[in-house]
């Protein structure tokens, strides 16, 4: 690398450039946009030896290149297998519930473009806890209003003056 005045940094960029996959644009038919993707991904470990990184030298030829293993922690799975994880956060300030439906509502787009047997699942829905909660404060907030009232009655010994004093 010091004979090619190269640097780990300019080896990191390389793989990069040729390890990536954009979408460059839209094609539109029929009502529906389909995204055009580019797909310059390294498939295998001879695409990896074939990157150029000067004339006529390959990254393959100044280095020893070789399958491993990715460590236990970047595995994710799920059901017994691979799965991809998303984590969405949501903005300071948002509806946690507003944005749980938009996201769900955005999945329930996407599901008629993914391939054939995949299947979308939430691990984890901040939105059902606070719904939850809202439920459960309501609830006590009822049974404490009846009780209030009931001992009002109890108090005041008259229904008049209970549903006067309640209402206001």
């Amino acid at each position: 690398m010091a004979r090619l005045h190269l640097s780990i940094s300019d080896i990191i960029n390389r793989l990069r450039i040729y390890n990536r996959s954009n979408v460059p644009g839209f094609i539109q038919k029929f009502g529906r946009e389909y995204p055009v993707r580019c797909d310059l991904r390294l498939r295998d470990i001879s695409d990896i030896r074939s990157i150029p990184l000067k004339k006529r030298v390959l990254l393959g030829d100044i280095s020893h290149i070789h399958n491993g293993k990715a460590p236990r922690h970047y595995i994710i799975h799920a059901d017994g297998v691979p799965a991809i994880a998303i984590i969405i956060r949501k903005q300071p300030g948002a509806s946690t519930i507003k944005v749980v439906k938009e996201v769900d509502k955005r999945i329930s787009d996407l599901r008629s473009v993914l391939p054939f047997g995949t299947k979308v699942k939430k691990f984890y829905d901040q939105s059902e806890i606070i719904q939850e909660a809202r439920k459960e404060i309501i609830q006590d907030l009822i049974l404490g209003a009846i009780l209030a009232i009931l001992i009002l009655y109890f108090f005041l010994g008259s229904l008049r003056p209970t549903l006067i004093v309640a209402f206001t």
